[in-house]
């Protein structure tokens, strides 16, 4: 699946984007994606890559399809977006009022629908047999999420008014909402085109091995199979410099232990996860000294560190993990969520069948959010019923991202 995220510096294709630039498009992507001179640009630049590559031969039954993009999105505190006055003549020639939100928002799918249209055809008469498809993450709304930042994207008017062959839609575990609400902002479920995850991964500052890593993207995956989504590609294969600050783990980390994890030979069905989580704790319910009515307990349990329980004030405060059936627990894995960083007192007990509770360990050091506490037990606990955290120190009101409760 070939992509491109951008126009090249060189070869004149921006001079040409430039053309669009005024008062209302200042440049760059809002004149790429939202006027015709942006559209024009990347056909020229299109066409002379796909016409070298003719020239050359270039193998196009190994392509899978061609990315117009890698992920679309525009700029939502820049113009046109971010006036309030005005009309502005759009990629379909109709003029747009600027005061009005259902306006800008029809501003916006007239220009991604006018790229998609003079691409695809550029590049369909070069590859006549080629599928053609374009990438996005996920926009911010009717779910309120981070992902994307101030950038803007909305794809579910696109779904049925598009000459894509088929949609690429990328979506991360560990982020602030769920795959259920992720898919719900992109529009699905969808079942008139396949949807491919073209991009889901782990990010390394979310989970702190491969092995929860490959946990996590079996679910993930397994999750969205029941929301419309036909295939999934993983990102990536190796890992990314972490000074670019999104790094995932890489199929070729850990002695190449998420190649096999994720190979059809070890996972022959994508919606049936093949890895087991070793954390007791995972969705079970809890009981909380005092809880944020948007950071319930539930949210330190979820599996998802993108997530997390607030008790909204100081210590001591606490919450405690009621398991399935009495147990026998090897170890306590905690991912803080703190700000500011400081000293931290945090008391690990248990409840037994006799229903007593009884401090285990103690972790007490300085610590900041995303730091995990982690302690293994010279000898398994057995017959445990309920693991209480109790925060008896923080510079922060308490808070846990997520608590894992293990059994191996």
């Amino acid at each position: 699946l070939l992509t491109s995220n951008d126009i090249p510096d060189d070869g004149g294709y921006s001079a040409i984007a430039n053309r669009g630039n005024s008062t209302f498009f200042p440049g760059y992507r809002n004149t790429a994606f939202l006027t015709t001179a942006g559209a024009d640009a990347a056909a020229a630049y299109w066409d002379d890559l796909l016409s070298g590559l003719v020239q050359r031969r270039a193998a196009f039954e190994a392509v899978l399809a061609w990315s117009i993009l890698n992920e679309q999105w525009v700029f939502r505190k820049q113009p046109p977006l971010s006036l309030r006055e005005g009309t502005v003549t759009g990629a379909d020639g109709k003029r747009y009022d600027l005061s009005s939100a259902g306006q800008r928002r029809r501003l916006v799918l007239a220009g991604v629908r006018h790229y998609i249209d003079t691409i695809a055809e550029v590049i369909r008469r070069h590859d006549p047999h080629g599928l053609v498809t374009m990438g996005f993450f996920a926009p911010q709304f009717p779910n309120r999420t981070t992902i994307g930042g101030d950038w803007y994207v909305d794809t579910a008017p696109l779904l049925s008014s598009t000459d894509l062959d088929f949609f690429d839609f990328h979506a991360y575990p560990g982020s602030d909402i769920g795959i259920a609400e992720i898919a719900e902002n992109f529009g699905m479920p969808f079942d008139r085109k396949p949807v491919v995850m073209g991009e889901v991964g782990t990010f390394i500052d979310r989970y702190d091995s491969a092995e929860a890593a490959g946990i996590a993207t079996q679910d993930w995956i397994a999750d969205s199979c029941d929301l419309g989504f036909d295939g999934w590609l993983y990102w990536g294969f190796l890992r990314a410099p972490e000074a670019i600050g999104d790094a995932t783990w890489g199929l070729t980390d850990a002695n190449g232990y998420l190649l096999t994890a994720l190979s059809t030979q070890q996972w022959p069905d994508p919606c049936t996860p093949t890895l087991v989580d070793p954390n007791l704790a995972a969705d079970r319910p809890v009981r909380v000294s005092r809880a944020l009515p948007a950071e319930p307990g539930s949210a330190g349990v979820d599996g998802n560190p993108g997530t997390q329980w607030g008790a909204g004030t100081h210590a001591p405060q606490w919450i405690e993990v009621s398991l399935a059936e009495p147990s026998t627990v090897a170890g306590i894995r905690l991912l803080v969520a703190q700000f500011p960083a400081g000293q931290t007192v945090h008391q690990v007990a248990i409840r037994t069948n006799n229903g007593s509770l009884r401090v285990l360990h103690t972790f007490s050091g300085n610590t900041a959010g995303g730091d995990v506490l982690a302690t293994t037990f010279d000898t398994p606990l057995r017959n445990v019923t309920d693991v209480r955290i109790t925060t008896t120190r923080s510079p922060s009101w308490v808070a846990w991202s997520e608590i894992e409760v293990l059994a191996r």
